[in-house]
């Protein structure tokens, strides 16, 4: 009699599960894993043949499988039990999700010198030339228990930027609560005491004088890679009268405002900040009577960081060199004595070939 009720009962789960994930409503995308979820594919005999049709609907059920998250949260929490220093290259401490930075490559710091130094000979020679470097994260880590990046090598590497481009060390401005747990960004809110360096060196007009606003849940790039807890975090946004006032011109998105609120909630809600990094985009300051401008050679951290030194220019160029080729975003650019600044992660740095400059 037992072993009956436990066919049964067992016999219950399996096909009561199958029903649930058939007939449980289905999401188009996956907020804790950042990516687009498979869709049920046209089954077709010549597929069911050659094994692409099953292929797909394999992945499929996968991607929608009952429980997935707690699953592969239970799985990630399983392995750290069991003593491994990282999962996917990612490990957890202190509340923070880290990632280890790739190999360090003195050929690819070098190159990003050079690359410099080519940007700033054929187009801004004798200009207010500036440069700064945000690190990851990992900087602040202090357990040696952890693999550590040759950070202080990447810093010395870069003596072979130019002399006539100032170095402005924003180091000491930011500490580990400065970046997301789950992501390797800056939160915004903590970015003012770096933003008011920049200020003092460059020469712009700075204030510390913002609305914060909080967004939730926010889950950042390495919560679905590393699935230790299911509950988000808080992104935070500042605000005041010229970023509210600010239009923004963006090559590849016809949303006209600093923060794209349409943003939150998608795969990647960063790009609350300027709609996501693009190839080419322009801020106006519609509140200043200045007519001092900025151009900025970016990567992704510099969305959040722009619009607070939007205080002090009539407008910000922000060029992407990911993206587009250095010749061709130029032609978009009339040079008439703006600022230039380079700002750029470690993870860049250690990784230019990405920069598309020759």
């Amino acid at each position: 009699m037992k072993e009956k009720i436990f066919v049964i009962s067992f016999m219950i789960i399996i096909f009561g599960a199958f029903f649930i994930n058939i007939f449980a409503p289905k999401k188009e995308i996956s907020i804790y894993e950042r990516r687009k979820l498979a869709k049920m594919p046209e089954i077709t005999i010549e597929g069911l043949i050659n094994k692409v049709d099953t292929t797909r609907i394999d992945k499929y059920i996968a991607d929608h499988f009952l429980l997935r998250d707690k699953l592969r949260s239970l799985k990630t929490n399983v392995e750290f039990l069991l003593n491994k220093s990282d999962v996917n290259n990612l490990f957890y401490y202190d509340n923070y999700y880290f990632k280890y930075e790739e190999k360090y490559s003195e050929r690819q710091i070098e190159a990003f010198g050079e690359k410099i130094n080519y940007i700033y000979n054929k187009y801004f020679k004798n200009m207010n030339v500036y440069y700064s470097v945000i690190p990851e994260k990992n900087y602040y880590l202090n357990n040696t228990k952890y693999k550590k990046f040759a950070y202080n090598n990447l810093f010395e590497s870069l003596d072979n930027i130019n002399e006539d481009i100032t170095y402005i060390d924003i180091t000491d401005t930011i500490n580990l609560d400065s970046y997301y747990y789950t992501d390797h960004h800056l939160r915004q809110d903590k970015l003012i005491p770096t933003v008011k360096k920049m200020a003092s060196v460059m020469n712009f007009e700075f204030t510390d004088n913002y609305k914060v606003d909080i967004y939730e849940p926010f889950y950042g790039a390495y919560y679905g890679q590393l699935p230790i807890k299911n509950h988000g975090e808080k992104l935070y946004t500042l605000n005041n009268d010229v970023i509210s006032n600010a239009n923004v011109y963006n090559i590849e998105n016809p949303y006209d405002k600093i923060y794209n609120y349409e943003k939150f909630g998608t795969i990647d809600s960063y790009d609350i900040f300027l709609s996501g990094a693009t190839a080419y985009e322009e801020i106006y300051n519609n509140t200043t009577a200045s007519n001092k401008e900025l151009i900025i050679f970016r990567d992704s951290y510099t969305s959040s960081f722009a619009p607070l030194m939007l205080n002090g220019y009539k407008k910000i160029t922000l060029l992407d060199l990911r993206y587009s080729n250095l010749d061709y975003l130029m032609k978009m650019v009339d040079i008439k004595n703006q600022d230039i600044l380079f700002l750029y992660s470690t993870s860049l740095i250690n990784g230019s070939d990405v920069l598309r400059v020759y």
